[in-house]
C-alpha cells in the first residue's frame, strides 16, 4: 500500500502511484493537457515516461498515446509494438508537450474508442484498455459522454481506467468513477499529501494495533487493497493465536516441500507476504482454507527464522568471495572502483567498450562488451553479487552533441542493465547519476535529496543531463523488482559533479589543452558563483558504501534511495583551477568576459560542429549547458549520505593532481614548435571569427544569464 499511494522522499516510487497498475497487453494512454494541467504537467510528463520504459516496455505488447485538450495531438496512427526504439521515440514525444486550451474528453475517447468511421479521428481497433488521466470537468455534457460510451461499448468492448489527480473536485470524480465503472474498468485517484503522512503512521502499527483503520480511499484500487490487507490482519491474528502453543524448539527444521500446490488465490497471497514479510516459495500458492494455511505459513516462517539464528551461533564458516561487476570498467571511475574493491578481497569484472589504459590488479577480468548487448550481458552477470553502473556517454565536449548514441547507452543501456539484473538474479544495483539530473541553469544553492526535484526533461538543454534524468528515475523505480529465484533487487543512485584525481582523463586534459593554446585568456561569470568536485577517492567510498548499505546487515538503508556526493566543499571553477595555470607556467585568466556572450558563442560553435560534421571534427571550446556550469551557482548538502551511508569524505588538493599530471605530460614527446604555433594561430583565427558572428547575433537575441 506504501508502495502504490505514496513516494519516499529522495526517490521515487515509480509510475503506479499516478497512473496506478496497466493491466492490459495492449492500451492506449489519454493524457490532458488542458491550460489547467500546466502546474502539474512536468511532473506528470515525468510519470509518463517513467511508466513508458518501467510498465509499457515490460509488460505491454503494444501502445499508443493521446493528448488532448481543444483538439488532439497523436504519437502515432495506431499502436505501435512496446520496442526501445519506440520507447525512446515516445519519450522524446512527451518531453514537448504543452498545457493550452480547454478540456475535450470526448474527442479524445471518440479518436481512440469508436469502431465507426465517421465517429473517429483514428481507429485503435485493437486496444484493450484506455487510461485517461485528467485533472477536472471535461467541455462537454457529462451525461453525454457517459451516454456515448455507453452505446460504444456495446459493439466495442474496452475498458477505460481513469485516473484522478488531487485537485479534481466531487463532481469530477464522480464522472471519471462512473465512467470508468461503466467500461468495467478502474478509478485511480493521486493520494494527497496529508493522507500521504496518516497511510505512513498506520502503516507502522497497522499489524500490531487493533484500533488502527485504514482509510477509505477514492480510489478503486486502494481502497480493495485496503480491505484486502484489513482482512488478512484479521487473520494473521487468528494464526499467531493458534500458534502460541506450539513447541518452537520442534520448528527448526521445518520446511514446506517446494512443489507444494495449496490454491489459487494469487490476489491474497501478494498481500499476505507483504504482511508476514515470509521468502516464501516462488511456487507456493494459497489455500482456500486461509486460517489453516496461515497457521502453516506462520510456522514454517519461524521455523526458517529459529534455523537461521542456530546457524549464525555455530562456528562461523568463511563467507564466499563476493563477485561485483563494473559497467564502464576501462573509464578512470570504473577502473578506479574496481580496482579498490579488488584489492579488498572482491573478485572483479571491468565490462567495457574500450580496454583500460592501465594495468589490471590481480582480482580483476576485463570483458569487452557493449551495455546494449543483451547476450553479453546476460553472460557477464552470471554469478554476480552487485552491479555498479558507471557506464555513460556524452559527458563533456563534443561528445555532448552526439544525440542518438547517448540516448541508446544512457536510457538503453541502462534499462538493459536493470532487465539483466532481475533475469540473473542480482539483488544489488548502485548507479552512477550526475547532479545535472537537479541542475539545469537555475541557481542551487546547498541543494539535498528533498528539496530539490528533478529538472523538467523537456527544459534540458543538453542530451546527457536529459538521459541521465531519465536512467536516474528508470534506477530508482526499479527498486523492489522481486527476482526470479526469490530475493528482491535493492537500487540505489549516487549523484556526483565533476571528478578530479590523478591521471583523471576527462577534464583536466580538455582543460590543460585549451590553457596551452592559450583559449582561456578570458573569465566569466559572477566570482562568487560556486560548485562542487569530488575526488576519485572519495567517490569509489561513496560507491562501496553505498553498495554495503543495500544489503541486510545494513538494513537495506540506502534502497530505492539518491545521495549526493562530493568533497564537502564549495569553490569557484577560475579560483579552483589557479594551481594548473601556475603548473603549466600561464597567467590566470584576466578579461572579464560577459556570460552571455560567451553563451551565444558556445552555441554557435555547437551548430557549427555539427554542420562539419560529416566533413572534419571541430569540437567546441565549451558547449552550452558548461556555460551554466561555470557561471551559475549549483552546489549539494552531501548530509544524507553522511548519515545514512557513513560517507566521510578525505581532504585532497587540486594541486596535487595537476602535479601528477604536469610529471606524467612532461614525459611524453612534444610534437614540432611550428605545428604547435600554426595551431594556435588557426584556433585563434576561428575564435575570433565565433565572436564577430556572436557579436552580430547578440543583437537579435535576449540575453542569457
Amino acid at each position: 500500500m506504501n508502495w502504490a499511494a505514496t513516494e519516499r522522499k529522495g526517490s521515487r516510487r515509480g509510475s503506479r502511484r499516478l497512473f496506478g497498475t496497466i493491466l492490459e497487453k495492449r492500451v492506449c494512454i489519454l493524457l490532458d493537457t488542458s491550460g489547467s494541467m500546466g502546474p502539474d504537467l512536468p511532473q506528470v510528463k515525468t510519470e509518463l515516461i517513467l511508466l513508458i520504459w518501467e510498465q509499457l516496455r515490460k509488460h505491454c505488447d503494444s501502445f499508443n498515446l493521446i493528448s488532448f485538450a481543444e483538439g488532439l495531438q497523436l504519437w502515432q496512427d495506431s499502436l505501435v509494438e512496446t520496442t526501445d526504439a519506440a520507447c525512446h521515440e515516445a519519450t522524446q514525444w512527451v518531453t514537448h508537450l504543452r498545457a493550452q486550451g480547454s478540456t475535450s474528453v470526448l474527442q479524445a475517447l471518440l479518436a481512440s474508442y469508436a469502431p465507426e468511421p465517421d465517429l473517429k479521428a483514428f481507429s485503435l481497433r485493437d486496444v484493450e484498455g484506455l487510461y485517461l488521466l485528467t485533472d477536472g470537468k471535461p467541455d462537454t455534457s457529462c451525461s453525454l459522454i457517459l451516454r456515448e460510451v455507453r452505446r460504444l461499448t456495446e459493439a466495442h468492448r474496452v475498458k477505460v481506467h481513469t485516473i484522478s489527480l488531487s485537485g479534481a473536485g466531487r463532481a469530477e470524480g464522480a464522472f471519471l468513477r462512473n465512467l470508468a465503472s461503466l467500461t468495467g474498468g478502474r478509478y485511480h485517484c493521486l493520494v494527497g499529501e496529508d493522507l500521504v503522512s496518516h497511510i505512513h503512521r498506520l502503516l507502522k502499527s497497522f499489524l500490531h494495533d487493533r484500533d488502527s483503520v485504514l482509510p477509505l480511499f477514492e480510489g478503486d484500487d486502494l481502497r480493495r487493497l485496503a480491505q484486502e490487507a484489513t482482512a488478512a490482519r484479521s487473520l494473521l491474528w487468528q494464526a499467531q493465536s493458534l500458534t502460541q502453543d506450539l513447541d518452537l524448539v520442534l520448528l527448526r527444521d521445518l520446511a514446506l516441500p517446494q512443489d507444494l500446490v495449496l490454491s489459487q488465490d494469487l490476489v491474497l497471497l501478494r498481500d499476505l507476504v507483504l504482511l508476514l514479510d515470509l521468502a516464501l516459495p516462488q511456487d507456493l500458492v494459497l489455500p482456500r482454507d486461509l486460517g489453516r494455511d496461515l497457521v502453516l505459513l506462520q510456522v514454517w516462517g519461524l521455523g526458517q527464522e529459529l534455523a537461521l539464528q542456530q546457524k549464525t551461533q555455530s562456528t562461523p564458516v568463511q563467507a564466499p568471495r563476493q563477485k561485483v561487476l563494473v559497467t564502464g570498467g576501462g573509464g578512470y571511475l570504473g577502473f578506479s572502483l574496481g580496482s579498490s574493491l579488488a584489492k579488498s578481497g572482491t573478485s572483479v569484472i571491468l565490462l567495457d567498450l574500450r580496454r583500460p589504459q592501465w594495468e589490471l590488479v590481480p582480482g580483476t577480468e576485463f570483458i569487452q562488451a557493449d551495455v546494449r548487448d543483451e547476450e553479453a550481458l546476460l553472460r557477464a552477470f552470471e554469478g554476480v553479487d552487485c552491479v555498479f553502473h558507471v557506464a555513460s556517454h556524452g559527458m563533456s565536449g563534443a561528445e555532448k552533441l552526439q544525440k542518438e548514441q547517448i540516448e541508446s547507452i544512457n536510457v538503453g543501456g541502462t534499462k538493459l542493465v536493470i532487465d539483466v539484473c532481475v533475469r540473473r538474479g542480482v539483488p544489488r544495483l548502485v548507479y552512477t547519476s550526475t547532479v545535472n539530473v537537479a541542475f539545469g541553469g537555475k541557481p542551487i544553492e546547498q541543494g539535498d535529496e528533498d528539496s530539490v526535484p528533478y529538472f523538467p526533461l523537456e527544459k534540458h538543454m543538453d542530451d546527457y543531463s536529459r538521459t541521465k534524468a531519465i536512467a536516474d528515475q528508470l534506477t530508482l523505480t526499479a527498486n523492489g523488482t522481486p527476482l526470479p529465484g526469490g530475493g528482491t533487487l535493492r537500487t540505489c543512485v549516487l549523484r556526483p559533479p565533476g571528478i578530479y584525481g590523478p591521471e583523471e582523463q576527462r577534464h583536466l586534459p580538455r582543460v590543460a589543452s585549451h590553457i596551452k593554446k592559450r583559449l582561456f585568456m578570458f573569465r566569466f561569470g559572477d566570482r562568487r558563483t560556486r560548485m562542487n568536485w569530488v575526488h576519485v577517492h572519495n567517490l569509489v567510498q561513496a560507491h562501496v558504501l553505498a553498495a554495503e548499505a543495500l544489503t541486510a546487515a545494513k538494513g537495506y538503508v540506502a534502497s530505492g534511495q539518491a545521495y549526493y556526493i562530493n568533497d564537502g566543499e564549495s569553490v569557484n571553477l577560475f579560483e579552483w583551477m589557479a594551481p594548473l595555470f601556475e603548473k603549466l607556467g600561464y597567467s590566470q585568466p584576466w578579461i572579464q568576459v560577459p556570460t552571455s556572450l560567451v553563451y551565444l558563442t558556445a552555441t554557435v560553435m555547437e551548430y557549427l560542429h555539427l554542420a562539419l560534421r560529416p566533413i572534419c571534427s571541430v569540437p567546441p571550446l565549451l558547449t552550452r549547458s558548461e556555460v551554466h556550469s561555470v557561471a551559475v551557482t549549483h552546489t549539494f548538502r552531501i548530509g544524507k549520505a553522511r548519515a545514512q551511508l557513513g560517507y566521510a569524505p578525505d581532504k585532497f588538493n587540486f594541486a596535487d593532481a595537476v602535479e601528477r599530471y604536469v610529471q606524467t605530460t612532461a614525459r611524453r614527446p612534444r610534437g614540432p614548435r611550428a605545428r604547435a604555433l600554426l595551431r594556435l594561430l588557426l584556433g585563434l583565427l576561428l575564435l575570433l571569427g565565433l565572436l564577430a558572428a556572436a557579436l552580430h547575433f547578440l543583437r537579435l537575441q535576449p540575453s542569457v544569464v
